[in-house]
């Protein structure tokens, strides 16, 4: 007597097309200043330092010393490896993904599928930077806000006008080239770059850190 042999049902064909990307270079150009904000390694090496200490060690109230405006205000620039100065290629990326907030693109899909890159890598932490055309930074001193109930002076580079070939990698299954032109617009005008830009995360920002998108 022969075995009963299972009858399979419909077989469903799963089918993932191959990536299809597509580059583009957009020309920016500033419409407020940029203002930076780098963490430094040299407040890296400091927090370090009183971490391995750890909180066996007596702590004694030690005085302040001297605040080193002009060192704050070039540890907060981000200088390449070759010499110039740049924008984190990050940066922009993720104000294009911010920008998205405000359209029917999702978010996490925009995540997946945009990346800017970098003409150079950082001479401390080496991420990738845009290299911006501009006249260098000048020093800005401003108040900032520690905490709730603190306030401090922060010295920080300052470029009053910049511009940028800024060149984008996506995925052309989820945006067409016109959608990366647009979403780069918005995030100029809506999102910005660096410190008090209009997307700040700890205030309502101060306005810097904008552009509007020249061509590509």
């Amino acid at each position: 007597m022969l075995a009963k042999t299972k009858e399979k049902g419909p077989q469903t064909q799963v089918v993932i097309t191959p990536p299809k990307f597509e580059r583009a270079v957009i020309k920016l150009r500033s419409t407020a200043p940029y203002v930076q904000n780098r963490f430094s390694s040299r407040i890296q090496k400091g927090i370090q330092d009183t971490m391995e200490e750890g909180s066996a060690k007596k702590k004694v109230r030690k005085a302040k010393p001297p605040k080193d405006f002009d060192a704050a205000y070039k540890d907060s620039l981000h200088v390449s490896t070759d010499g110039w100065f740049g924008i984190p290629a990050t940066a922009f990326r993720a104000a294009m993904v911010d920008a998205t907030r405000l359209t029917e693109q999702d978010m996490i899909r925009a995540k997946m599928a945009i990346k800017v890159i970098g003409h150079g890598l950082d001479k401390e932490n080496f991420e990738p930077l845009v290299r911006m055309k501009t006249k260098g930074p000048k020093m800005h001193i401003e108040r900032v806000r520690i905490g709730i109930n603190s306030m401090d002076l922060a010295s920080r580079g300052m470029y009053d006008h910049w511009e940028a070939d800024v060149e984008i990698e996506w995925d052309a299954d989820i945006f067409t080239a016109s959608d990366i032109v647009n979403l780069m617009a918005r995030a100029g005008w809506q999102v910005g770059v660096g410190a008090g830009r209009p997307l700040s995360r700890s205030s309502v920002g101060r306005g810097w850190g904008t552009w509007e998108v020249l061509g590509t």
